[in-house]
């Protein structure tokens, strides 16, 4: 039982570790791959424009590649690269949900109300602060909710990294099964079956306070 709770404790701190990163990687996605974010900029020549429109197209296909490639990929590469180290583990996660994060949070900016910004950039603001004052808040909600999802993804994700070595659920787990202790390959399964259901009741509830702040 304390090699389970080590374990479950172990699948949440990586998972943990590479949603914040991810976190990071999101909002950077998200502010250079979104077109409303731009409205910060004032083009003076065409030349300027095209320069910003090709960044831009740049980005969003960098955040199609980096996402299109799954995450046991990259934990291949990296333990390679750097050994069994949990840095590796954790970027490997921490890459393809960066851009999923940012493409999510690029869309989301450019379909929010865009008054606020507006007015941002008329008052002379620059596109940080367009960005961080006139689009996130109107958006955090969302932000927020789709980030409590992507956690309870980045759980699952941990656990299968186990069997390359992550010491999380999936690590003990491949070696119950190698030993043909099969009852504690069904502990171990029925603790990250618990641990996914018990976030996903609290993440529920979370979200819909969120949903219920915004209507308010």
């Amino acid at each position: 039982l304390l090699e389970i709770v080590g374990a479950v404790y172990q699948t949440v701190v990586y998972t943990a570790a590479a949603i914040s990163l991810s976190l990071v990687g999101g909002l950077i996605f998200g502010l250079a791959g979104s077109t409303k974010a731009w409205l910060g900029l004032t083009f003076t020549s065409r030349t300027i424009r095209a320069v910003a429109v090709t960044g831009l197209v740049l980005v969003r296909s960098l955040m199609t590649i980096l996402r299109s490639v799954h995450e046991i990929i990259w934990a291949i590469l990296f333990l390679q690269a750097l050994g069994n180290v949990p840095l590796a583990a954790v970027i490997a996660i921490a890459i393809p949900y960066s851009a999923t994060l940012g493409k999510v949070f690029s869309e989301l900016i450019d379909e929010a109300p865009r008054a606020t910004a507006e007015t941002l950039r008329d008052n002379g603001a620059s596109l940080l602060q367009v960005y961080i004052f006139g689009l996130l808040p109107t958006v955090t909600p969302d932000l927020l909710a789709y980030l409590l999802y992507r956690f309870e993804c980045g759980l699952r994700s941990a656990a299968v990294l186990g069997f390359f070595g992550a010491p999380t659920l999936g690590y003990y787990l491949s070696l119950s099964w190698g030993e043909r202790h099969f009852h504690e390959v069904w502990a171990y399964l029925y603790a990250l079956l618990t641990l996914i259901v018990l976030f996903d009741f609290w993440s529920g509830a979370v979200r819909q306070r969120l949903t219920t702040r915004q209507d308010t």
